[in-house]
């Protein structure tokens, strides 16, 4: 079987589970159905303990990415400078200006990898876990930034003789202007090969099952099974970690804007809440963790964003300010309890 097809074979089990998910049984209180009466005694006896629950192995839950990406540096190294300041290096920023069409492609390919990164978890280093349920959307995703990023690379390499020229014009008057003329030195540009070369790439890895080691095959001890089984185990734990860790960050920054007193001259703006709902719905997308508590937590965040949602009162009214502080405040305490 094939990569894809262990991919599509992941994919259509985990949709299987969901749609054969046990339905809730009825919620009535204990004491509506009389209790039975029991004519005899009978000998105590040791209860067999419960079945553990049988937890959905990562395998299933999530495939793993990973994104290279090559771009030209929007820098260069200053020698002359760097010997002059004996502390360290000292970089030039080339094609500064923000419409730059050089500029313009590597933030785009930029974008692909911050687009994984905030809705995916880490498995390793430069590869990240994505939820099954939700890869064919964040592929779907990636892929449209990839041809975003690909038109604006042809964009910059049909014009790059325009971009050279001006951004020689605008080096040499930073020359004129400071008295170094080193800094005019246009051998370092990127040459529209360079550019040309800029590209992403993605690969897909469907995680193996721990039902795979008992394969003759691979010779695999019991040892060596469950020792794989275990690390599994601990990159959905790390996983679920990193979400409230995320949501953290967030609830972070949004208590401190909202510290700030009514009149100050920062003023308040909408931003504050919706990154908390944003945040909540990335990480409930990402979350492959089997603890309950991180799912509670990050529906318990998307339920206090949209308690704050659209109340304009926040930009003017102290009290409603701190009042949603603490309500964050509260939150983000019990979810640093989880990390």
């Amino acid at each position: 079987m094939n990569m894809q097809a262990q991919l599509a074979a992941a994919i259509a089990a985990a949709e299987e589970t969901l749609d054969s998910s046990p339905r809730n049984l009825s919620t009535a209180p204990a004491n509506d159905v009389d209790a039975p009466t029991i004519p005899w005694s009978t000998p105590d006896v040791d209860e067999p303990p419960a079945p553990a629950p049988q937890l959905k192995s990562l395998s299933s839950k999530a495939v793993t990415v990973q994104l290279s990406t090559s771009t030209v540096a929007l820098s260069k190294l200053d020698h002359v400078e760097t010997a002059n300041y004996a502390a360290g290096n000292v970089h030039t920023h080339i094609f500064k200006n923000r419409d730059n069409l050089v500029r313009i492609a590597v933030n785009k390919y930029r974008a692909v990898g911050l687009y994984l990164n905030a809705h995916t978890v880490p498995w390793d280093k430069g590869v990240r876990m994505v939820n099954i349920v939700k890869y064919q959307d964040i592929m779907s995703g990636l892929r449209e930034l990839i041809a975003d990023a690909e038109a604006a690379k042809y964009e910059a390499v049909r014009n790059m003789g325009a971009i050279l020229a001006e951004e020689a014009q605008r080096l040499q008057g930073i020359a004129h202007a400071t008295g170094k003329p080193h800094i005019a030195d246009v051998s370092k540009l990127p040459t529209v090969e360079d550019v040309d070369a800029m590209g992403a790439r993605l690969e897909m890895s469907p995680i193996a099952d721990p039902s795979q080691f008992g394969d003759v095959r691979l010779g695999s001890t019991d040892e060596e099974t469950a020792d794989y089984v275990k690390r599994l185990n601990e990159k959905a734990a790390e996983g679920g970690k990193h979400c409230i860790s995320e949501c953290i960050s967030t609830m972070k920054k949004s208590s401190d804007s909202l510290g700030v007193p009514v009149g100050d001259f920062r003023g308040y703006h909408k931003s504050v809440i919706g990154n908390l709902a944003d945040v909540a719905s990335r990480m409930d997308g990402a979350n492959i963790s089997d603890d309950p508590a991180v799912k509670q937590n990050i529906d318990a965040l998307a339920t206090l964003a949209d308690k704050y949602d659209g109340d304009d009162t926040l930009s003017h009214n102290q009290t409603a300010r701190d009042t949603a502080k603490l309500d964050i405040d509260a939150l983000m305490s019990k979810m640093q309890g989880l990390v």
